[in-house]
């Protein structure tokens, strides 16, 4: 069989067995991060996947959410058939997660939430929210600090034409994250809020933060914008990509939220270059 041009069998099963990262012709795909926690190294098998059709599509879908293995490299000479089994492995361990999730919430008492749960799986569940605060005839309202950002007290209060506005805790209650902005600040159209969450990790690490978004947000991490958008849109689940970079301690992520009707709510998650969930520690208070 002709080998693909990035990779061959060989390099498979030796980088399988060292384990080196793919870059080029294969793909690191770990196990659920909540069931593999407890697990040492000795305590998963390294496999490499050759051949993606149908018969080998079928054993990487069932190994990816086996906690016992971990998938070191894939490789198919035909490269469509090689990116679609990679896409759909993918797909398959982030129904795994989100069910992981909801198994895990489902056995709490009414109205408890595991939220550090959602911080090994990379999801920022607890936040400080404030609004609403006026967009404007002319959406001036997204050019106007109204908090003094990219600096964040959750102390202070802000006037809003004659209504005070001050800062709330927020935790969600959903198995991705999302924070319904028309529950937890107003059930309002044409208008701006704000988000606020602090994180904690053991190390640096160059990821990717993955926002939903409905309508559209500026984003500032540690105090420097690293993406803005504006525009009206229905959230959307990892819509928005965004590479930063996260620091050994505590990172603070800032949102400055666009509101234009209908609906209006968030959800954020951290994830490495790869895909896989970066986790971290959220304080409960």
């Amino acid at each position: 069989m002709r080998s693909n041009s990035r990779i061959n069998r060989c390099q498979v099963l030796r980088l399988a067995g060292t384990g080196a990262v793919l870059a080029a012709g294969g793909s690191l795909v770990r196990p659920d991060a909540a069931s593999a926690a407890s697990l040492g190294a000795n305590d998963r098998i390294r496999l490499g996947v050759i051949g993606c059709g149908g018969m080998g599509t079928r054993h990487l879908e069932a190994l990816a959410v086996n906690p016992h293995c971990e998938v070191a490299a894939v490789c198919d000479c035909f490269t469509p058939r090689y990116e679609n089994a990679v896409a759909k492995v993918h797909e398959i361990i982030a129904r795994h997660r989100l069910r992981e999730i909801e198994n895990r919430q489902s056995s709490l008492a009414p109205g408890a939430h595991d939220t550090d749960l959602q911080g090994l799986l990379g999801i920022i569940g607890r936040w400080w929210v404030v609004g609403p605060f006026d967009l404007g005839d002319k959406n001036q309202g997204w050019a106007t600090s109204y908090i003094g950002e990219p600096n964040v007290n959750v102390v202070a209060r802000y006037m809003s034409g004659k209504t005070r506005r001050q800062w709330k805790r927020v935790e969600s209650q959903d198995s991705q994250g999302k924070i319904d902005l028309r529950a937890t600040i107003a059930d309002r159209d044409n208008c701006i809020g704000y988000a606020y969450a602090e994180i904690e990790l053991q190390k640096p690490v160059d990821a990717v933060l993955l926002l939903g978004v409905d309508d559209s947000e500026k984003i500032w991490v540690n105090g420097k914008q690293i993406f803005e958008q504006f525009t009206a849109r229905p959230l959307q689940v990892d819509q928005d990509r965004v590479p930063v970079h996260l620091e050994a301690g505590t990172n603070k992520i800032l949102l400055k939220l666009y509101q234009n009707n209908q609906g209006w709510e968030f959800c954020v998650r951290i994830v490495s270059a790869d895909g896989r969930p970066v986790p971290f520690k959220q304080r409960s208070e």
